[in-house]
Parts: structure tokens; sequence; C-alpha cells
């Protein structure tokens, strides 16, 4: 009773924040996100709320791993769609994975993007795909430096739109793979492949450039905000960072 309390309460709200942000070319039919990584994996609560002000259907995909499932919305409500851990999940730093979600819908929605672990939660708006664009500078936050924390990553998540999509990333801190600050790499991403980056303390400023539009989403494993309060005082509780990045040209 409580989880569907809680449920309603989160669609709720994100019905209202996205009626108000609908200004913003957050409402239409055609959708690309990707899940970027949370500390605790060991609970499958990855969730996407889609809302409209009528009646609707439409269908929710992972391209590259054949998963796809249909919904219906009423008019001036929501419904939930449940993406498993090991579909929507991405993992790890540095390598091609198949866990891009697209939505389609025959008329126009709203779609909100809800990552709830254990202990760790964050959600995100998402931006229709016409919004999308080919150069993006990813806004992340600090990592929790070690021996606080061995498992904070400052962390962003590309998500290919079409197939080869060349991606050229200059990062702004030494990566997990072992790319240096100030150098660039590049990668080739076919439709609905994702590619996700990491860092053991901040990656903001990160230039993104692409042949293609691509989704492009940041934030941080599990992090203290404000990072150097905490860290001097020990106090407070770290949480899930995730937000859908804007386009330089917006």
């Amino acid at each position: 009773m409580r989880k569907k309390s809680f449920a309603l309460f989160v669609g709720l709200s994100l019905l209202f924040i996205n009626r108000i942000a609908s200004a913003q070319t957050t409402a239409g039919t055609d959708f690309w996100l990707g899940f970027v990584e949370n500390n605790n994996v060991n609970t499958d609560s990855l969730w996407i709320y889609v809302s409209s002000d009528r009646n609707t259907t439409g269908t929710v995909s992972v391209p590259q791993v054949a998963f796809s499932q249909s919904f219906s919305v009423a008019a001036n409500s929501f419904t939930t769609i449940y993406i498993p851990n090991n579909l929507g999940m991405n993992l790890g730093s540095e390598v091609i994975q198949n866990k891009g979600i697209h939505i389609i819908s025959n008329d126009s929605i709203l779609v909100t993007c809800f990552n709830r672990q254990q202990d760790n939660a964050d959600a995100s708006g998402i931006f229709t795909s016409n919004s999308l664009d080919t150069e993006y500078v990813i806004m992340s936050y600090s990592a929790i430096p070690a021996p606080i924390s061995l498992d904070s990553r400052s962390e962003f998540l590309i998500v290919a739109t079409d197939s080869n999509t060349i991606v050229q990333i200059t990062v702004t801190d030494t990566t997990l793979g072992g790319v240096l600050m100030g150098a660039s790499l590049n990668v080739n991403l076919q439709e609905g492949q994702t590619y996700q980056v990491q860092s053991l303390r901040d990656l903001t400023g990160t230039r993104i450039t692409s042949n293609k539009p691509v989704a492009v989403f940041s934030g941080n494993t599990y992090t203290f905000v404000p990072i150097n309060y905490n860290l001097m005082t020990f106090s407070g509780a770290a949480d899930h960072l995730y937000e859908q990045m804007l386009p330089v040209n917006q």
C-alpha cells in the first residue's frame, strides 16, 4: 500500500512539474533516453512516468535488445513503465552498451525518468527528440574522494539516436578508462547504443560533439551536496544525481 501511495504521489507531482515545463519542448511524441549508473544496483527500480492531457497510446523499447512494451495513458493522468536494471542501467566507463531507450506515442506526452535504487534516487524530465543536437557541455558534480568513498563517480551518458553516430569527447578530468584530462576520445555508436564516461573527481566542462543528434545525461553515482561542507563535517547523506543536458544552442 505504501509503495502504491508513493508511486501516486511521484506521478502526480511529475505531471504537475511537466505541465509547467511543457513550453520548454518537453511535450512530444518521440523521445530517446538512458539511465546513468546509480550507486546501489541490487534492486530493480528504473521507472518511466508518462503523462498527457489527452488519451493516447505508445511504445517503450530498448531497440538493441529487442525489448518492447506498449502503454496507454488517460487524459490528465499518468502511467508507469518499469525497465529492468539489466536492460536499462548503464554500468562502468568507456564501454559501448546497448541500453538506449526509445519512446514513441500516437499523441503528445510528457516523460520523466526515475532511478530509485536502495538509499539513492533522482529523476529527470526528458526532452523530445527534435530538441536534441550535436554539441553539449557537461554539468556534473564532484565525486566523494577516497577513502571516504570508493564508489562515488562523476559521470555522463551519451545515447545515439541514429546509426553511424561519430562522437568526439574532450574530458576535463582523467577518466576511469585512463583518458587524461584535456585529451579527446572518439566513439562510433549505432542507433540505441550508449556510452558512459566516469571519473573520480569532476567531469563538469567536458565537451561533446557529434555528427548526428544525441541525447546526453549527466550526474553522479552518489555524492554529497555541497561536497566541501559534508567532507569537512562528515555529516549529511549522499545521493544519486541524474539530469538530461540541453545542447549548447539552447
